[in-house]
């Protein structure tokens, strides 16, 4: 919530202000706009119409929310989850086709898993696979690594 300049903004609960307090906590905000109530320990008499009111020099608006009671909530939910369908799951996954891509690109990864080796070092309980190139390119490394140490 925002506006020039900015606005006051309270809290009701059946038409009565409400403020910070034991169970109130009302926070606004400034930076990004948003507005909160929160009631810890709710209690069958917190039920009611909560309303947010906005205000400043150029007018007044205002939002409402009802906390239902917890028998009130129980038939709410159960009246409209009753109509909600469980997703059904298919014996088979249906059949999708490729487009020229990517069969070519299955091609590419089924010629490359050929070559790929499996490497598990001693000191760790990882396994890495590589392919033959990966594996070459490795061995290049090492041997100038070698090579640098001996100069």
């Amino acid at each position: 919530i925002g506006g020039s300049p900015k606005p006051h903004i309270y809290w009701k609960k059946a038409g009565v202000p409400l403020t910070t307090g034991y169970r109130y906590k009302v926070t606004y905000n400034k930076d990004s706009g948003e507005c909160k109530l929160e009631i810890s320990m709710t209690f069958a008499d917190d039920a009611g119409e909560y309303s947010i009111v906005i205000r400043n020099k150029h007018g007044e608006t205002s939002a409402t929310a009802h906390l239902l009671e917890e028998a009130e909530y129980e038939t709410y939910i159960t009246q409209f989850t009753a109509f909600v369908q469980e997703p059904k799951i298919a014996e088979e996954a249906p059949e999708i086709p490729l487009t020229e891509y990517e069969k070519e690109q299955a091609l590419i990864r089924k010629k490359m898993a050929k070559d790929t080796i499996l490497i598990k070092p001693a000191a760790e309980a990882y396994e890495y696979h590589i392919s033959s190139f990966e594996e070459r390119l490795i061995r290049e490394i090492e041997m100038s690594i070698r090579k640098i140490g001996r100069a």
